[in-house]
């Protein structure tokens, strides 16, 4: 995903699991642990 546009088209499609750009630049395995604690559940 890399545009408000994809997020919109996601959502409306009820999509729960999503990734790329427009979320975040993509970072090491540490950094993405500490992403993904952050999200709620």
């Amino acid at each position: 995903m890399e545009t408000e546009q994809q997020m919109e088209h996601v959502r409306r499609a009820k999509c729960d699991i999503i990734q790329g750009y427009y979320i975040s630049k993509p970072l090491p395995e540490a950094g993405g642990a500490r992403f993904a604690a952050k999200l709620p559940a």
